[in-house]
């Protein structure tokens, strides 16, 4: 899980949203089970803003959801407890399949319990942190905690996505000492560990932890004073 900033409202749900938002109440007043229609949710202008903030990542578990198979559309608060926001921006969140099947519903272990991604105060790193692959609280964090019970972020299919990212990550890392005996890195070296932590690869918290407890050595930026 990364930091994400929101961009502005879709256009699309700054004209629509009032209207669906009042269909969909009213019609659960008659039926209490009605779902709001995910092709106006889901609609190609929210989706793609959405997966751009993401960089085309689960905003949940980092994995990449690039295409229509593995993405889906989540709601945050869920829609059961507060229909008023099922076309609310704000609650309309980019996940993968895995994630948005596997979460706990909100009255077992509610959001506000958990850290999101989309909240500027939260630092995802300051309650989760990795051994290898496998995902944990950090210095026992509550939050964290629950973040990785909520999402079922210690799953195995996601620990076997990121082991498999590691061992690309560890092959780069031992080519490079293979034809050094040192720890510090010149600048192209630490061009090519440094893009496992780009925003846009899967799984970047998880490669930004390794790195900052990693004995390696980095040039100094030439920006930082």
């Amino acid at each position: 899980m990364r930091a994400l900033e929101r961009p502005a409202e879709p256009e699309i749900l700054a004209q629509k949203r009032s209207t669906w938002t009042e269909k969909l109440v009213a019609k659960r007043k008659s039926t209490p089970s009605a779902r709001p229609d995910s092709s106006k949710y889901g609609h190609p202008q929210i989706r793609a803003k959405l997966s751009q903030m993401s960089h085309y990542k689960c905003f949940y578990c980092e994995q990449s959801v690039k295409g229509e198979q593995n993405a889906t559309i989540d709601h945050y608060f869920e829609v059961a407890e507060y229909p008023d926001r099922a076309y609310s921006w704000k609650n309309l969140y980019l996940c993968c399949k895995g994630c948005n099947l596997a979460k706990k519903a909100n009255t077992k272990l509610p959001v506000e319990q958990c850290l999101d991604p989309c909240d500027p105060k939260v630092k995802p790193a300051e309650h989760l942190t990795f051994e290898r692959e496998c995902i944990l609280p950090r210095r026992g964090s509550e939050r964290g905690r629950d973040t990785i019970a909520k999402y079922q972020l210690n799953r195995d299919a996601l620990d076997l996505a990121r082991s498999r990212e590691l061992n690309r990550f560890y092959e780069t890392l031992t080519e490079i000492l293979s034809v050094r005996k040192r720890p510090q890195l010149n600048d192209d070296e630490r061009a090519l560990l440094l893009r496992f932590t780009e925003q846009e690869y899967p799984f970047s918290l998880m490669f930004q932890i390794c790195l900052d407890e990693s004995p390696l050595e980095f040039p100094k930026d030439p920006a930082t004073p």
